[in-house]
């Protein structure tokens, strides 16, 4: 079940005034939380925000353009830019204390500046609208969607744990979706470009493929493990080296450093309708030279924080080498292979690969 109740939400609210001395404004603490803890804090910041718009009177329906839909998606609005905007008149750019937190409640709790926004994906009565965050069932290890509905005194409560896309987008009559508006209230960074998201730092991992180098060629997910509400970011992480020494052997980041950029590599990108379709994604991403490397790589769905940090790690010659990336699932695949001739440490000696089963479907060459 999800793992935050409305009136756990009601309940965390707190003034300005005691702002140190409640865990939902304490990044320090929230950094080394658990998961649940973590999970409640991102809504209830969310859930915050959206309180301040509504308190607001703006008439922030009217800022959205595009054709609404199952398939053509509103544009997102950022609650910073709704909330300094000259829409309120708020030239100085002042908010209060408790709403200047919630707009940066994520920055500095993962590789990205994670940024609030408000996306409409359905058109309907904006009196009575419907607010979808997407998060995760703890006890079923499954991402969920859940529903909030404005009360009468215009504080967020929850009115569903888990919203399936049917009761959104479906044909059934009276459901509680049926004549809403409904928005998706969610964070996002680096994917948006946004003029005031920092974007994670050090160099690529993957190039497009070169003559005689070894590459990721096609991938197939069958296996979204995003929510409906989200497309599935599909990433690659590796590290890469011409050879491994305990004391000396260097790597795409340099000399003596096993991993670098915990963002990953982007590679595709799979809504719910392009799994259900069997989308084959062309991707000719490098992983290493034909001859002299060693490749240790997870390739895996991402999700923003607070999903944990996971690791994928091998001993080769006494050099512990590792992979971290973040995601609430395990990996699609894990694994590491040399392109040295010979099974050199005890890694498989491999140029090609091929991986099909009930998940994913792809192969490098």
């Amino acid at each position: 079940m999800f793992s935050l109740s409305c009136d756990d939400v009601n309940d965390l609210e707190v003034s300005s005034d005691t702002i140190l001395e409640t865990r939902m404004y304490d990044k320090e603490y929230i950094k080394d939380a658990t998961l649940n803890e973590q999970i409640n804090y991102r809504i209830f910041h969310l859930s915050q925000l959206v309180n301040e718009l509504n308190a607001t009177a703006m008439d922030f329906d009217q800022m959205f353009s595009g054709n609404n839909g199952k398939d053509k998606r509103f544009n997102k609005l950022f609650f910073s830019d709704l909330l300094y905007s000259n829409a309120l008149d708020n030239k100085g750019k002042d908010v209060n204390e408790d709403t200047e937190f919630s707009l940066n409640a994520f920055t500095g709790l993962s590789e990205q500046d994670l940024l609030p926004y408000i996306e409409k994906i359905k058109n309907g009565d904006t009196s009575d609208p419907l607010f979808l965050v997407s998060s995760y069932d703890i006890e079923n290890d499954k991402e969920n969607v859940i529903g909030l509905k404005l009360d009468s005194e215009g504080k967020l409560k929850m009115v569903s744990s888990h919203v399936e896309e049917e009761d959104v987008f479906g044909d059934l009559k009276g459901k509680v979706t049926d004549r809403n508006a409904v928005y998706k209230v969610d964070s996002d960074g680096c994917g948006n470009y946004h003029k005031n998201a920092s974007c994670g730092s050090s160099g690529s991992i993957g190039d497009v493929t070169t003559s005689g180098s070894v590459a990721i060629r096609k991938i197939q997910i069958r296996d979204k493990k995003d929510s409906w509400l989200s497309n599935a970011q599909i990433r690659f992480q590796k590290v890469t080296a011409g050879d491994f020494n305990p004391s000396n052997y260097y790597t795409h980041c340099g000399i003596n450093n096993a991993w670098c950029n915990l963002d990953g590599e982007w590679l595709a990108q799979y809504s719910s309708r392009e799994v259900k379709k069997g989308r084959v994604v062309n991707v000719n991403k490098h992983l290493g030279r034909k001859s002299g490397d060693f490749v240790l790589y997870a390739l895996y769905e991402y999700d923003n924080w607070p999903a944990p940090k996971k690791t994928f790690e091998r001993n080769i010659n006494g050099a512990d080498v590792y992979v971290e990336y973040r995601s609430y699932q395990t990996p699609y695949d894990h694994n590491v292979f040399t392109t040295y001739s010979g099974n050199r440490y005890g890694v498989r000696s491999r140029t090609s690969y091929t991986l099909d089963n009930r998940s994913i479907k792809y192969n490098f060459n």
